[in-house]
């Protein structure tokens, strides 16, 4: 059958591929462990004391508060009947008085369970289950109702169901695929450059695509804009206090010239419009580096594509619209001089600024530097030299400020399992439903989406160093993921969804790469890997907020009826606000020194004496 597909000297492979092929079905067919679900509790992420997941398989704690003495209820389920037995994981001091465990079948007769003592590990735990609930379905409770400050309990399962079918498909196709991966008639020649009229109208188009995606993934954010997060609680204050010099001051351990500047310039022209003044400084910079994207002289396939696969990323569009993430677009140009044509520009007119302006944006330097080392040594040219001497200083700027940041260095990090972040950073790109519970599953398609990318990477390995350096990428954005937060609570679209940002960016670029250097079959095939995240980008990539009234927040904060300062946005909902730590003579003073709307009417001024005040709280 392979030779009716094409001859070739890769038919060694391709047989190899095949073999695994099948024992990959075998052992997903033949696995008998327990199918079930986890629901209750939190994530393990929580105790100080366990470890992140070395599997893909659910979890859940008691430990919910960052205290101990929790009340909590873990629930397995279902157990089919016939069931003889089961094999879990538990964690925990299940001996505490107030923890229990009891098997309840459909009637709600339950059977004690004896708990054993794992402590801060995961332990296997075998139940068998009593003769007379084997003929009808059950599910296991475990209960934490000590008040104790150190009893808690924890329950996961083993099995690693469904996880193998995903990646026997993937060697299959890989296998029978594998002549049309690679393009012989490629070539390494550069890109004809385009007329100025197709230029112009390119990006205008993209321009466009990029304001449509701010506005249609944010809708919220343009009907009522609001501010968020750092750009109330830490930056306002530090422009007080430093003025014009906060460019260069660190936050979160990190220099942030984008968000620094579009907060200064709009508190300098309306404190008042903060909000709206902000956003549009913020699409127009997003606007502008997309359409740099897709115009500057990369070697990047097809950079309109890569372009639009940046707007339709497949997580929650957390980093959309709002100047507090302006950083993770100023990343953007760290990585076009990285993936820079110097055939077509050589000179570094272009790029210095770029990486200069791009590394004073985002830590991404961090982690790019090694890259631009491994392009100097490439292609040995004084410009490229220059390039990695100033990447390497900035860098060291950056990551000199992260150590010496006291919330980032002091924070413990335990290495995650590799199904963990197959799940998370591979598996998810292709498929997120809110209601999943299958993670093993989702980390056999992440492994099988690997395969058919260290395939199609290896069948075009005489195409260039761009590709390697795409996957380089993703692979370095993962870790610098999994070394700033615990990866188990990590989702695309409900948890730290920017931590995703990039690394199903770098997805979408080198399934874009493949697809251009791939011919017949395995073009169609890779294409389909590409556009299917879009689905789950068009049910649950937008993101919308509580309304709030920035104008009016300030009024209550001029007028001292409010004690803590303006209410920030955090999570978008009204019961989880920060605030902006000012006082009323700083707000006054904040309005004042703009340079429109800066006027201060009585009723933003304090009350007359003997006048009622009344503290605002927050609103429900």
């Amino acid at each position: 059958m392979l030779k009716l597909l094409q001859p070739g000297n890769a038919s060694i492979l391709r047989i190899v591929l095949l073999l695994l092929a099948a024992a990959s079905a075998v052992l997903g067919l033949t696995d008998r462990e327990y199918q079930g679900r986890v629901s209750g509790g939190c994530s393990q992420a929580l105790s100080p004391f366990l470890k992140q997941a070395t599997s893909s398989s659910p979890r859940a704690i008691s430990f919910c508060n960052l205290q101990n003495a929790d009340t909590a209820e873990i629930v397995v389920e279902p157990i089919a009947p016939g069931t003889t037995s089961i094999t879990l994981e538990i964690a925990g001091y299940g001996d505490t008085a107030g923890i229990s465990a009891v098997l309840a079948g459909p009637d709600e007769a339950q059977i004690p369970v004896p708990l054993p003592r794992a402590g801060d590990r995961w332990v296997r735990w075998t139940i068998q289950i009593p003769p007379a609930l084997q003929g009808q379905q059950s599910r296991l409770i475990v209960r934490d109702q000590t008040q104790e400050g150190f009893g808690w309990i924890g329950v996961g399962l083993v099995s690693g169901y469904g996880g193998w079918l995903p990646v026997s498909i993937a060697l299959l196709l890989t296998a029978l695929l594998y002549p049309w991966l690679g393009n012989p008639k490629a070539t390494q020649e550069p890109a004809a450059p385009t007329g100025w009229r197709k230029r112009t109208w390119l990006g205008i188009a993209i321009g466009a695509a990029t304001l449509l995606a701010l506005v249609l993934r944010r809708p919220s954010q343009w009907s009522n804009p609001y501010v968020w997060v750092e750009d109330g609680k830490d930056l306002l204050p530090q422009f007080l206090q430093y003025g014009w010099s906060t460019l260069l001051h660190p936050v979160a351990g990190y220099i942030l010239i984008p968000n620094k500047l579009i907060n200064a310039i709009s508190v300098t022209l309306s404190f008042r419009w903060l909000p709206e003044i902000s956003l549009a400084l913020a699409a127009m910079m997003t606007v502008g580096v997309m359409v740099m994207l897709a115009l500057a002289p990369t070697r990047l396939k097809a950079p309109w594509a890569c372009a639009l696969a940046v707007l339709a990323v497949p997580t929650d569009p957390e980093v959309f619209s709002t100047s507090a993430y302006a950083l993770w677009w100023g990343g953007f140009l760290v990585l076009m001089p990285l993936f820079w044509d110097e055939r077509r520009a050589p000179s570094l007119r272009w790029r210095m600024p770029m990486l200069l302006l791009g590394a004073l944006s985002s830590p991404l330097i961090v982690m790019m530097t090694p890259l631009y080392g491994a392009r100097a040594l490439l292609l040995r040219r004084r410009t490229e030299w220059c390039m990695f001497g100033a990447a390497c200083v900035l860098g060291a700027i950056q990551a000199t400020l992260v150590v010496l940041n006291p919330v980032a260095s002091q924070e413990h990090r335990s290495v995650p399992g590799i199904p963990a972040l197959l799940e998370r950073f591979l598996g998810h790109f292709l498929l997120w439903r809110p209601e999943m519970t299958q993670p093993a599953l989702i980390a056999g398609m992440g492994l099988g989406l690997l395969i058919v990318i260290l395939i199609g990477a290896w069948a075009q390995r005489r195409e260039g160093w761009v590709l390697p350096g795409l996957i380089a990428c993703f692979l370095l954005s993962v870790a610098a993921a999994a070394a700033r937060v615990p990866v188990d609570p990590l989702d695309p679209f409900n948890g730290g969804p920017r931590y995703f940002f990039y690394p199903y960016i770098f997805l979408a670029w080198i399934l874009i790469h493949l697809i251009s250097e791939s011919r017949a079959l395995a073009r169609a095939m890779i294409t389909v890997l590409l556009l299917v995240p879009i689905t789950q980008t068009v049910q649950y990539g937008t993101r919308t907020h509580a309304t709030l009234d920035w104008r009016q927040q300030l009024q209550e904060c001029t007028s001292g009826r409010s004690s803590t300062g303006p209410f920030v946005h955090w999570t978008g909902r009204l019961e989880n606000l920060w605030n902006a730590p000012l006082t009323a003579e700083q707000c006054r003073q904040l309005v004042s020194n703009s340079l429109f709307d800066n006027t201060l009417d009585p009723q933003d001024l304090p009350p007359s004496d003997g006048a009622s005040t009344y503290i605002t709280e927050a609103p429900r």
